[in-house]
């Protein structure tokens, strides 16, 4: 069982820094929220094609610049994007750690529910082989992940009754 709410703080400066949420950087403890903030930055990236947070400045330290960016929180938001999605980037890229969405209001929010059915098709496309068992991810409006159980084959099935209505 995987505790997706891991309340454990933590104070290392770790990380890959374009996905380093602004209490790392600032030297703050920190817990599972950061892992938030690098979803934001991941979700930016998969629709862009680029890092939210660039750097241009040439005669400044690159690290500096791009410190000082995700600190303010200096990015611009493709506008053609849907209104859900730019929300909910919007909404993973927050400074305030106790704005910031939990996990349970990502599977929750209006974006994810409306791709949910694509979300599951494209991970069947990617791994035929689990057409048999499906791979379960439960993105409903009736709650997050309970459980997560691996499977011997390397697929996981979600441990939620609720998807398994929506996949036939």
């Amino acid at each position: 069982c995987i505790n997706i709410s891991n309340d454990e703080e933590r104070k290392t400066f770790c990380g890959t820094f374009e996905y380093m949420a602004p209490e790392i950087i600032n030297g703050a403890t920190y817990k599972f929220s950061t892992d938030i903030w690098s979803l934001g930055v991941l979700l930016y990236e998969m629709t862009h094609g680029y890092s939210p947070f660039i750097v241009k400045d040439k005669d400044k330290d690159p690290r500096d610049e791009l410190f000082e960016n995700i600190k303010n929180r200096n990015y611009t938001i493709n506008k053609k994007l849907s209104n859900n999605c730019m929300d909910l980037i919007d909404k993973l890229l927050t400074t305030n750690i106790q704005e910031r969405l939990n996990i349970e209001d990502i599977f929750t929010h209006p974006w994810i529910i409306e791709n949910q059915m694509e979300m599951i098709n494209i991970l069947n496309r990617l791994n035929p082989s689990a057409s048999e068992k499906k791979i379960l991810v439960s993105l409903s409006n009736k709650g997050p992940l309970q459980r997560v159980k691996p499977q011997l084959n390397n697929n996981y099935e979600y441990d939620n009754d609720v998807i398994n209505d929506n996949l036939g």
